[in-house]
């Protein structure tokens, strides 16, 4: 994990292949995986859930506003 992805817009990109799926962020490779990915061809789905971890997402305090925001989104089909 990033130590400061929530005071800047980041730029996340998944490339997903039958049974493969990698995660890139600002351009950079952070993670392939080959575990427990579909492989057919899903929709494309944004969402934000919280977690009540302290490692990630936060605690799910009752009352307290979570923002989620998204600046633009593509998809783009591999030929």
């Amino acid at each position: 994990p990033d130590a400061d992805i929530c005071n800047a817009f980041r730029t996340y990109k998944f490339v997903w292949q039958p049974g493969k799926i990698s995660y890139f962020v600002d351009g950079m490779l952070k993670a392939v995986h080959t575990t427990n990915v579909p492989s057919a061809p899903a929709h494309f789905m944004i969402n934000h859930w919280g977690t009540d971890s302290p490692g990630w997402g936060g605690y799910a305090t009752i009352g307290t506003p979570r923002y989620f925001y998204v600046d633009w989104v593509a998809h783009t089909p591999l030929p």
